[in-house]
C-alpha cells in the first residue's frame, strides 16, 4: 500500500510546490533575457517566495515505460493521472493545504481510479474514507518515518542539497520570453526555460561543475553520490526538461506555472557500457555485445493555476476527524479504495 500512498502524496507536493524549485535558480534566472525581462522574472520569484496562501488547481500526468529492463517483475509500463483544486497555506513555513483529487493508477495489474480527498494541516494527513469519514494520522507515521515534504519545502527555502544541484544545472539551459498571455482575468509575461539534457551532458563546463559540488558535499553526502550517479548515467540520456510561468504584469504575482519532463534512457548502450568495463584489460575476453533493450521512458506534465494569491484562508483540521496511528490510516485507506491504495 505504502507505494501507491507514496504516489498519490507525490502528486499532492508537486502540486503544492508547483515546481517551486525553480526559484533556486539564483543568478541564472534571468539566463539570456533583456535587461527588462530580468527584472520581471526575478521579481515574480521574489512574490512567488513570499506567498502565505493561494488557491490552486492543478492537472498532472506522468507515464513510465521499459522498467522491465532492470526489473523482470515490473509492470510494463504505468500511467498515473490527477486533477485537483484547493488552498494551500504556507504561513510560518509551515505548509497546510486541502485537495479534492480525481485520479487514477493504471499498471496492467491493479488499474484504479476514482476521487479522494486530502488535507495536510501541520505534521498530520488526513483522507477522506469512501463512506465520507475523516481520518488523519502523523505523516512520518504513515510514511514509517519518511516525510515526502521535507525535500520540497527545502527546495522552497533553498537549503536543501536538491536545491543547490538544481541551481548547477539550471545555468546550462535557455530561456525566453513568449507572447503575453491572460490567465484568469490576469495579463501575464509567459517565460519558457528549456533545459536540453544531450546539451548539458556533452558541456565541458557541467563537469567542472559537478566535481565542485561533490567536492563541496564531501564523501559521504547524498549529493556527492547524486553528482557521481548523473554522470555516469547523462551519456545515456535524451531529452528535455521545461519550465514555463506567467507573471502578473501589474502586480508581478505568479498566476501559472507548467512543468514538462520528456526523458529516455538509453539502456542497450549503457548496458553495452557496463559490459565493455567488465572486459580485461589483460587480455580477458570482453563481455558479449547485448542485445538491444527497451529504452525506460519517462514523460511528466504538471500545470498548476494560482488565484486568491495572499487572500486565502488557511485549512483548518476536517470538522469531525478520527486521529489514527499511521498503520491504522494505511489499513483503513486500503480498504476504503481498494486497489488506488494497495500495492
Amino acid at each position: 500500500m505504502k507505494s501507491r500512498l507514496l504516489l498519490i502524496c507525490l502528486v499532492l507536493v508537486m502540486a503544492l510546490a508547483g515546481f517551486s524549485a525553480a526559484s533556486a535558480q539564483e543568478n541564472s534566472n534571468c539566463l539570456n533575457l533583456s535587461e527588462s525581462d530580468c527584472a520581471l522574472v526575478e521579481a515574480g520569484l521574489a512574490n512567488f517566495a513570499a506567498l502565505e496562501s493561494f488557491s490552486q488547481s492543478y492537472s498532472f500526468s506522468l507515464s513510465l515505460s521499459g522498467m522491465a529492463a532492470m526489473d523482470p517483475t515490473a509492470p510494463a509500463s504505468i500511467s498515473v493521472t490527477s486533477t485537483g483544486s484547493g488552498p494551500v497555506s504556507m504561513a510560518g513555513g509551515s505548509p497546510s493545504l486541502a485537495l479534492d483529487m480525481e485520479g487514477s493508477i493504471i499498471d496492467g495489474t491493479n488499474d484504479a481510479s476514482g476521487p479522494i480527498s486530502f488535507a495536510l494541516v501541520g505534521d498530520r494527513f488526513y483522507a477522506q474514507t469512501s463512506a465520507g469519514e475523516w481520518i488523519g494520522a502523523p505523516v512520518a507515521e504513515i510514511f514509517e518515518g519518511e516525510n515526502p515534504l521535507d525535500s520540497v519545502m527545502g527546495m522552497m527555502g533553498g537549503s536543501d542539497d536538491s536545491a543547490e544541484a538544481m541551481a548547477m544545472f539550471s545555468q546550462f539551459g535557455t530561456q525566453e520570453r513568449l507572447a503575453d498571455e491572460t490567465v484568469n482575468g490576469q495579463s501575464t509575461a509567459v517565460f519558457k526555460y528549456t533545459l536540453n539534457i544531450a546539451d548539458v551532458m556533452n558541456n565541458p563546463e557541467l563537469a567542472n561543475a559537478m566535481d565542485s559540488v561533490g567536492n563541496m558535499a564531501g564523501d559521504n553526502s547524498d549529493l556527492s553520490s547524486a553528482m557521481m550517479m548523473v554522470g555516469m548515467l547523462g551519456q545515456f540520456i535524451q531529452g528535455d526538461i521545461t519550465f514555463t510561468r506567467w507573471v502578473g504584469l501589474n502586480d508581478q504575482l505568479p498566476y501559472r506555472v507548467d512543468l514538462s519532463i520528456n526523458l529516455s534512457l538509453d539502456m542497450t548502450a549503457m548496458a553495452g557500457m557496463m559490459g565493455g568495463a567488465m572486459g580485461g584489460s589483460d587480455g580477458a575476453a570482453a563481455m558479449p555485445t547485448m542485445p538491444a533493450m527497451e529504452p525506460i521512458v519517462l514523460a511528466v506534465q504538471l500545470t498548476v493555476d494560482m488565484t486568491g494569491q495572499n487572500a486565502t484562508a488557511a485549512p483548518a483540521v476536517p470538522a469531525g476527524a478520527r486521529e489514527v496511528t499511521g498503520e491504522e490510516f494505511q489499513t483503513i485507506m486500503e480498504e476504503a479504495f481498494g486497489p488506488l491504495m494497495g500495492g
